[in-house]
């Protein structure tokens, strides 16, 4: 099948076809990069609202541990230090027998 139509006169001519002019160029590119950069910024703040979700979680479940009966070894506190402030002194008050020790 080609693009070339013939005529009663035996000329052939090209049938139009259809060429996006520079405002259509620029506008799909513009739509191209506007999707890009969505992409590159969703991707990772849902990443990181994950992450932040599940350590949230996780500072949660360490502090209910704390509040068991019986003794609790709470690994890895990076968490809890970085989440709250004092949070030492503050169990101390509460009642807690909190002794840190090193690995």
């Amino acid at each position: 099948m080609t693009d070339e139509t013939s005529s009663a006169e035996g000329e052939t001519r090209q049938a139009p076809r259809y060429v996006p002019g520079l405002s259509a160029k620029l506008l799909l590119l513009t739509i191209l990069f506007v999707m890009l950069a969505e992409v590159l910024v969703f991707v990772p703040s849902v990443s990181n609202f994950r992450r932040q979700w599940l350590m949230e979680r996780l500072a949660a479940a360490q502090i209910a541990a704390l509040a068991a009966e019986g003794e609790t070894m709470v690994n890895r506190v990076y968490h809890l230090d970085r989440g709250f402030e004092r949070l030492e002194e503050k169990l101390v008050r509460c009642g807690a027998a909190i002794e840190r020790i090193s690995a």
